[in-house]
C-alpha cells in the first residue's frame, strides 16, 4: 500500500509537470483586438495633454507626467489625466460625455491637437454639449483612479498646500494623499482618509480597485512596509492591514519552495485585491525572489500569495512556473474566477517577426500551479508605450497604447 501511494504521488506529480511543460511551450494564440476610439492630444474637453502642467501664480509643476489611466466599467470607459486636472467618461463609442476638471486648467483654454484647429468659440460650444464639472477644490496631484458599479469615481490625490503632511506612527511614514470620491454625476463627496470619511491621509497610494462587491482597495506604501484598507460602499473602513518588507512571506518548503529562497532577497511587485465578493477582504501579492551577488542579480521564483486582510493570514500559495522562452518577469495584472492573469513582453522567438516591443504574452495561470492558456497581444504598429494592462470586470482585457498623434483605447476579448 505504501509503494502504490509512493507511485500515485510521483504519478500526479509526473502529471502536472507535464501539463505545465506543455502549457509553456505550446504556441500561443493570437488574440484578435479591438481599438474602441482614440483620443487626441491637446487642451480641449475630449483632449489630453502629457506635458506638465504649471500653475499661472507659482510656476510650479502640479502633476507628474505619465499619471493617464483607463478604468472601464458598465460599458462605461472612464480615462483620468493628471496632467491636465481631468477626468473624462467616455462611451464604447468614444463620445464625451462627463468632464470633471480642475478650473485652473480652463481659465485660458487654448485649442490644440492633432487634427484642425478651432477657435475658443466652437470649443465652448462644444463643452455645452456635456456636463462640465469643477471640483470645489482644485486638484493637487491626482494619479490613481477607479470606478464602482454605480458609477462612483475615486481618485487619489494630494492634500492641498495649507494641509501639510504629518508623520504617522501607525504607517511610519509620512502621510499626505487622500482618495477624492464623485458621484455618477460629477458632484464631489466627502474624501476617504485612513479612518474613512475625513479620515487622516494615507502614506503614497500606490493604486485603487473596486472589488465585485463595491468594496474599495487602497494600496499604499511607505519606506518600510506596504499598506492595505478596504472601505465598504458607504465609506466606512472594513479592515486595515499592514506588511513589513522586512517581513515579506517566504513559501512553504512542502509547496516546492526552492531552499535558496531562505537567503534570497523578497520583493513585492504587485499587490491586487481579489475582485469576488466576500465577507471577507483578500488580496494577492505578487513576490519576487531575487539572488543578489557582488555585481549581478538572478532571478530565483516568483510566487502568489492570498492573505486574508483582515486576519494577516496566507490562505493560498502558488508558485508562477518558468513562462515560455521570455526573459522578463510577468506582471501580475488581475485575478477573476479563481484565475490569474500574467502578462510579459514577449520574445521574439516566440511571436515571430515583427516589433518584438508591441508584443506580450498573455498567460492564464490556475490555482493548481498549471499555465493553462497562452495568448499573444499585438499592439498597433504605431504604438510606442503601452500602459494599464488590466483585466475588466466584463472579463476583457484592457490597455491604453500610445502612439505619436493619439491614445487609442485597446480591448481583446479572452476566451
Amino acid at each position: 500500500m505504501r509503494i502504490m501511494r509512493t507511485m500515485q504521488a510521483v504519478c500526479a506529480i509526473l502529471i502536472v509537470a507535464i501539463f505545465s511543460s506543455c502549457a509553456a511551450s505550446s504556441p500561443v494564440t493570437e488574440l484578435k483586438r479591438t481599438e474602441l476610439f482614440k483620443i487626441g492630444y491637446g487642451y480641449s474637453d475630449s483632449q489630453i495633454t502629457r506635458e506638465n502642467f504649471e500653475t499661472s501664480d507659482a510656476g510650479t509643476i502640479a502633476h507628474s507626467a505619465d499619471t493617464i489611466s483607463l478604468e472601464a466599467r458598465n460599458g462605461l470607459y472612464h480615462v483620468l489625466s493628471g496632467n491636465d486636472g481631468k477626468i473624462m467618461r467616455f462611451s464604447s463609442y468614444g463620445d464625451l460625455l462627463l468632464v470633471i476638471q480642475d478650473t485652473r486648467y480652463t481659465k485660458n483654454l487654448k485649442i490644440s491637437g492633432t487634427g484642425t484647429s478651432e477657435s475658443a468659440d466652437t470649443e465652448e460650444k462644444k463643452s455645452s454639449l456635456r456636463p462640465r464639472v469643477a471640483p470645489e477644490n482644485g486638484f493637487q496631484q491626482v494619479a490613481h483612479l477607479a470606478v464602482d458599479s454605480s458609477g462612483t469615481m475615486y481618485v487619489s490625490d494630494k492634500l492641498a498646500p495649507s494641509a501639510k503632511a504629518f508623520y504617522d506612527e501607525k504607517s511610519q511614514a509620512f502621510c499626505d494623499t487622500i482618495v477624492r470620491r464623485f458621484s455618477k454625476d460629477g458632484t464631489e463627496l466627502g474624501f476617504l482618509g485612513q479612518e474613512g470619511i475625513g479620515g487622516s491621509p494615507f502614506p503614497l497610494i500606490q493604486g485603487l480597485q473596486v472589488t465585485d462587491d463595491d468594496k474599495l482597495a487602497v494600496i499604499a506604501a511607505s519606506s518600510s512596509s506596504y499598506h492595505i484598507f478596504f472601505f465598504n460602499p458607504d465609506g466606512s473602513l472594513l479592515s486595515s492591514l499592514k506588511i513589513a518588507r522586512s517581513t515579506i512571506p517566504l513559501p512553504d518548503s512542502a509547496s516546492g519552495a526552492d531552499s535558496q529562497l531562505a537567503s534570497s532577497v523578497a520583493s513585492i511587485e504587485t499587490l491586487l485585491p481579489l475582485p469576488d465578493a466576500s465577507a471577507k477582504p483578500f488580496v494577492v501579492a505578487k513576490v519576487d525572489y531575487f539572488q543578489q551577488n557582488l555585481d549581478t542579480v538572478k532571478t530565483l521564483q516568483s510566487w502568489l500569495f492570498t492573505i486574508d486582510a483582515s486576519m494577516g493570514q496566507i490562505t493560498k500559495s502558488i508558485k508562477i512556473p518558468a513562462i515560455g522562452k521570455e526573459t522578463e518577469l510577468p506582471e501580475l495584472i488581475g485575478v477573476r474566477l479563481r484565475r490569474y492573469f500574467l502578462i510579459q513582453k514577449t520574445d521574439v522567438a516566440v511571436g515571430g517577426a515583427g516589433n518584438s516591443n508591441n508584443r506580450f504574452t498573455l498567460s492564464i495561470l490556475l490555482e493548481n500551479g498549471v499555465v493553462s492558456k497562452r495568448y499573444l497581444i499585438e499592439l498597433p504598429a504605431d504604438v510606442t508605450e503601452a500602459t494599464n494592462f488590466t483585466i475588466g470586470k466584463d472579463g476583457l482585457l484592457y490597455c491604453l497604447g500610445f502612439s505619436r498623434d493619439s491614445v487609442s483605447c485597446i480591448s481583446w476579448v479572452i476566451p
